[in-house]
């Protein structure tokens, strides 16, 4: 995960770049695809192995506790999305004007480490995606898509 300083940094630079009627929500850290869950199998290692330090190579010995997932730690992953918060619901697609401004960023994002783009809805505060299964946050990747093309789902009613 970044320091809060350096999310702090990026949100400095890119505020002014998101142009109205849209603006920056935030830039925040996402799990991919989860929060990585320890469980007693990685205490036991750390107690046992690893000098009873609860580090990486504890982590690693065994896969997530997440009910399902049992993915190695190294599958899971921290994102640096860039929230953008949108004057009105979007209906489905992403306007072309934020599309452009999108894509005039994506390399420059990517050189910083952004990983993609959400978009709230007005009233929506940028924690509310958290505690939402479906991930109410729409993640598109500056470089490698094109956002006036992606679909964007309604995740209000799930």
């Amino acid at each position: 995960m970044r320091p809060q300083a350096e999310l702090d940094n990026l949100e400095s630079k890119y505020a002014e770049r998101i142009r109205a009627p849209y603006s920056l929500a935030c830039i925040d850290e996402v799990p991919d695809p989860h929060p990585f869950m320890v469980g007693t199998a990685h205490v036991a290692a750390a107690s046992d192995r690893h000098g009873g330090i609860l580090g990486e190579a504890a982590l690693c010995a065994h896969g997530c506790y997440v009910k399902g997932c049992g993915r190695p730690y190294t599958a899971h992953r921290w994102d640096t999305i860039l929230f953008i918060r949108m004057p009105e619901p979007m209906g489905g697609f992403l306007p072309e004007d934020l599309a452009d401004t999108l894509r005039a960023l994506g390399d420059e994002a990517t050189a910083d480490g952004i990983s993609g783009f959400a978009f709230l809805d007005p009233g929506n505060i940028h924690h509310e995606w958290r505690e939402k299964t479906c991930g109410c946050g729409l993640y598109i990747h500056p470089t490698r898509r094109n956002p006036a093309a992606i679909h964007i789902p309604d995740c209000k009613d799930k």
